[in-house]
C-alpha cells in the first residue's frame, strides 16, 4: 500500500445494500456477485488514486488526498455497476458515503470522529446513491458544474439519464441556498430531458433509476412551490413524485414522496388527508423495520394532533418519537424532508395547554412504551 494521506482527507465508504437478501437468494452465486463487485469498486479507487484502507466482506473503506477524486470515484462505481451484466440477473445496489474531515493515518488505518461520520453517512444512503456530507454546498455546486460538460458528451439515453440526474442535483442546491428562480430552472431542464427518454425502452436497472430521477425531482420542485406558497402546484409535484415512488417500488422515494405530500396537505388545512399519508407511510417504515424513520413519522402525526386540538396526543407522539431516535440514531429520512418542529419551545407550547399532570403523564407513556405499541397508537 502506498503512502496514505494525512492532514485534510476525504473519507468513502459504500456497502451492498440487501446484502443478506442477496446472500439467501443467491446461495452459491454470491461469492461470484461479491467478486465481481469487489474487481469493479477496486478498479474505480485505482483510476482515481484511492488508497483502499479496508475491506470486509461487501465493504470497503477508502481514503483520498482530494474530495474530488473522491466524488468522481464515486460516481463511476455506480457507472460500472449499473452497468455490468450480473449473474442470475442480480440486481447489486451499492451505497456510498463521502465526507471530508481531519485525520492522521496510524497502525495501517485511520480512527477518529471522521471514518465515524462517513460510515453513517454511507449507512444513511440508499441503494444506487452517492451521499456527501453537505458543509460545502459551494464547493459542490462547483464540482457538479464542472461536471455536466462531461456527461453531456456521452451517447444515447444515458446522456440524458446522467444530465438530468447532476442539473437535479444542481437544482435541490440552489432550492437549499434559497435561490428558487434557478432551481426551478435547473430543476425544469432536468425534467424535459427525463421527457425526452422513451420510458418503455427501458428496462431492469435503467428502469429503476429512471423512475428514482423523476421521483427526486418532483420531490424538490414540490419543495421550490411550497416555499414560494404556491400549494396546489407543491400538491401536484408531491403527487407526480409519490406515483414514481409506487411505480418503482422504493422505499425511499416513497416515504419520502408520503411524508412531503402530508406537509402540503397540513399546509392546505387538509389535516385528515395528512393524517392519512403519515398513516401509511408509518405503517410502510415499521414494516420494513425502518425505526427512524417511522420515528419521523410520528413527529408528523403529533404536529396533526396538536393542529386538531389533540396536545396530549401530540405530546405522546412527540416523546416516543425521541426515544426511538434516541436509541436508533438519526437514519436518512431527515436529509430528504423538512422535520415538523419538535424543540423544547414546541413541548413548552403543548404543556401550556395540557396542564403540568397531563403532560407528564403523556411524556412518562411516550418514554416508557415500546416502540412497536407507539406505532400501533399511532396508527389506530
Amino acid at each position: 500500500m502506498s503512502e496514505l494521506p494525512s492532514g485534510v482527507v476525504t473519507f468513502l465508504f459504500t456497502d451492498i445494500e440487501g446484502s443478506t437478501r442477496l446472500v439467501k437468494t443467491l446461495r452459491e452465486r454470491y461469492p461470484q456477485i461479491l467478486a465481481e463487485h469487489r474487481r469493479l469498486v477496486r478498479a474505480a479507487v485505482a483510476s482515481h488514486g484511492g488508497h483502499e484502507v479496508d475491506t470486509q466482506g461487501d465493504a470497503f473503506f477508502v481514503a483520498f488526498a482530494g474530495a474530488k477524486q473522491a466524488v468522481q470515484c464515486a460516481l463511476e462505481i455506480q457507472r460500472a455497476l449499473a452497468g455490468h451484466e450480473w449473474p442470475a440477473g442480480a440486481l447489486v445496489r451499492v451505497r456510498i458515503g463521502i465526507h471530508t474531515g481531519n485525520a492522521v493515518p496510524a497502525g495501517g488505518g485511520y480512527t477518529g470522529l471522521a471514518v465515524h461520520r462517513t460510515a453513517r453517512i454511507c449507512a444513511a444512503a440508499h441503494g444506487g446513491q452517492v451521499l456527501v456530507a453537505n458543509e460545502d454546498r459551494a464547493g459542490a455546486q462547483a464540482l457538479f458544474e464542472q461536471s455536466l460538460p462531461l456527461y453531456r458528451r456521452a451517447q444515447g439515453k444515458l446522456r440524458l439519464v446522467l444530465t438530468a440526474a447532476v442539473q437535479g442535483i444542481l437544482g435541490q442546491l440552489a432550492a437549499r441556498c434559497g435561490d428558487y428562480s434557478r432551481a426551478s430552472e435547473l430543476l425544469g431542464q432536468s425534467q424535459a430531458l427525463l421527457a425526452e427518454l422513451d420510458d418503455h425502452d427501458l428496462t431492469g436497472y435503467a428502469r429503476f433509476e429512471y423512475v428514482l430521477f423523476v421521483c427526486m425531482v418532483n420531490n424538490i420542485l414540490g419543495h421550490v412551490r411550497l416555499s414560494q406558497g404556491d400549494l396546489d402546484g407543491a400538491a401536484r409535484q408531491f403527487s407526480a413524485a409519490l406515483a414514481a415512488g409506487r411505480e418503482g417500488q422504493d422505499r425511499l422515494g416513497f416515504l419520502v414522496s408520503l411524508y412531503n405530500l402530508a406537509a402540503s396537505s397540513r399546509a392546505q388545512g387538509d389535516l385528515a388527508g395528512a393524517a392519512g399519508h403519515l398513516k401509511e407511510g408509518l405503517a410502510v417504515a415499521a414494516e420494513a423495520g425502518d425505526e427512524t424513520s417511522a420515528a419521523y413519522y410520528l413527529e408528523g402525526m403529533a404536529a396533526v394532533a396538536s393542529l386538531q386540538d389533540n396536545p396530549e396526543r401530540a405530546v405522546r407522539l412527540l416523546t416516543a418519537a425521541s426515544s426511538m431516535l434516541e436509541s436508533s440514531g438519526s437514519g436518512w429520512l431527515h436529509a430528504y424532508i423538512p422535520r415538523v418542529p419538535h424543540d423544547d419551545a414546541v413541548l413548552a407550547a403543548l404543556r401550556s395547554r395540557t396542564g403540568d399532570a397531563a403532560f407528564g403523564r403523556a411524556q412518562a407513556w411516550g418514554r416508557s412504551t415500546g416502540h412497536k405499541r407507539a406505532v400501533e397508537y399511532a396508527l389506530g
